[in-house]
């Protein structure tokens, strides 16, 4: 009888391939290798930096930042906004740290917005994760029950466990340190 370890690649993070690499394959397995900065992106209409993602993304034994600035403007209904949209299905975020600065504006319902992620599902987790930067959203979204506006993540029915936010946050709606709106518990979770 032959017995084997599984193993799995992951594909190595620098700035140059941090966001096709994401694109190209939302549910991979993912390590930085250095500190991301994406810089100022501009407007973003409609979507997030990252639209959805179901994989691994790990900060690396040395927790390296991802910095970025962005604009991100609704279009419609039920959009999330922040590095990623959604962190969906079983997708796990860790020992990353997260600078940014950003702003939403235009109009719509359902509005979510994190530095991190707009929408964190049931199943997904963010762990050991640490967010500084500023958030000022004057969204028309913002303004309807549902819209949800946290520094790490503005709406989240998964896993958020020792993480940590610093910044400024002026918003409408469900506005949070951590995050905006929440069907779950958090876990040694610290909002400075």
């Amino acid at each position: 009888l032959l017995c084997g370890i599984a193993s799995f690649a992951q594909t190595q993070l620098t700035t140059a391939n941090f966001v096709s690499a994401i694109t190209e394959d939302p549910r991979g397995s993912f390590i930085l290798t250095e500190n991301i900065n994406l810089g100022d992106l501009g407007e973003i209409e409609g979507s997030a930096i990252i639209p959805s993602f179901s994989g691994t993304l790990d900060g690396g034994d040395d927790n390296y930042t991802i910095t970025y600035q962005a604009s991100f403007k609704v279009t419609g209904d039920d959009q999330n906004f922040g590095l990623f949209g959604s962190v969906a299905g079983t997708g796990r975020i860790n020992n990353l740290n997260v600078n940014a600065d950003v702003t939403m504006s235009g109009t719509g319902s359902n509005a979510t917005l994190g530095l991190i992620c707009g929408f964190l599902s049931d199943n997904g987790q963010i762990s050991h994760c640490n967010v500084s930067g500023n958030i000022n959203s004057t969204a028309a979204a913002a303004q309807y029950g549902n819209s949800s506006t946290g520094l790490i993540i503005g709406n989240s029915e998964g896993n958020l466990m020792y993480s940590t936010a610093s910044g400024n946050l002026v918003g409408t709606g469900f506005v949070g340190g951590l995050v905006g709106s929440m069907g779950t518990v958090l876990g040694n979770t610290f909002d400075y």
